[in-house]
């Protein structure tokens, strides 16, 4: 009996490091809602978890309204070891960032398609596409999924590979992504390839062979990727006929 109360114990606990983990380094608060969707954790579960921190998140009645923090210090004082001295509540940062990349492009990779708002018709412009279309075929955890998941990688270090994690979504799901960026009229999409494509550049990294990403398969496909993202951009044509264009494989 008691050695199953520490199990629920350490249970709960890691449920509540890994929300607590994410709020703190989310680039835009979320909803309960949203929050339990990206982290594929039953709603009530997360707010369950959640329930007895209304001291320091403002926690709204209506599900669908975004936690935030009351207090910004807090996000700090999770991040450092140095003042957050009980590890199971002690946030590490880059492991925070790389699970929530790992959670966006699983997100995505599930939930982006051809012509995700229906339009089945060529040449239909983004500014065309109404807000609330957007909202209806694109929920606010995959919105921010598509605009952040970027940011995450590179918070969080990961070396990136040929046939990796980010290869493999970028080669199935690149142009949904692309379509997705277009319809909520951002230009995320040419601003991550360009990070993506100069990591190796900026940071160091390299590939798990240890040759820099400006020689493998995945440094080409950023390349070409980077092209049609920004003639995309500048044409916003997001039809069917949007898909006729394919990248080299």
């Amino acid at each position: 009996m008691g050695q199953d109360s520490e199990e629920q114990g350490a249970e709960l606990y890691d449920a509540l490091k890994t929300i607590l983990g994410t709020i703190v380094v989310l680039y835009s608060p979320l909803s309960l809602l949203s929050l339990a969707s990206l982290l594929r954790t039953p709603a009530h579960e997360a707010g369950q978890t959640l329930d007895g921190l209304h001291s320091i998140l403002d926690l709204p009645k209506d599900q669908s309204r975004p936690i935030r923090l009351h207090h910004p210090s807090f996000r700090d004082f999770l991040l450092d070891e140095n003042r957050c001295h009980d590890s199971r509540f002690l946030v590490d940062e880059k492991k925070a960032h790389e699970s929530l990349a790992d959670f966006c492009i699983q997100l995505m990779s599930k939930g982006l398609r051809e012509d995700i708002c229906l339009l089945h018709s060529s040449g239909t412009l983004a500014k065309d596409v109404t807000p609330e279309s957007v909202r209806q075929c694109l929920p606010m955890e995959l919105q921010y999924a598509c605009l952040y998941w970027f940011q995450h990688l590179q918070k969080s270090e990961t070396r990136l590979q040929d046939n990796g994690q980010v290869h493999i979504f970028l080669r199935n799901h690149f142009l949904h992504w692309l379509e997705a960026t277009i319809l909520m009229k951002t230009s995320e999409a040419v601003l991550a390839l360009i990070s993506l494509d100069s990591v190796d550049r900026s940071s160091g990294l390299a590939g798990s062979t240890g040759r820099g990403l400006g020689r493998g398969q995945l440094a080409g496909g950023l390349g070409q990727g980077r092209a049609l993202a920004c003639y995309s951009a500048t044409q916003c044509d997001i039809g069917p006929s949007f898909f006729n264009l394919l990248l080299d494989p």
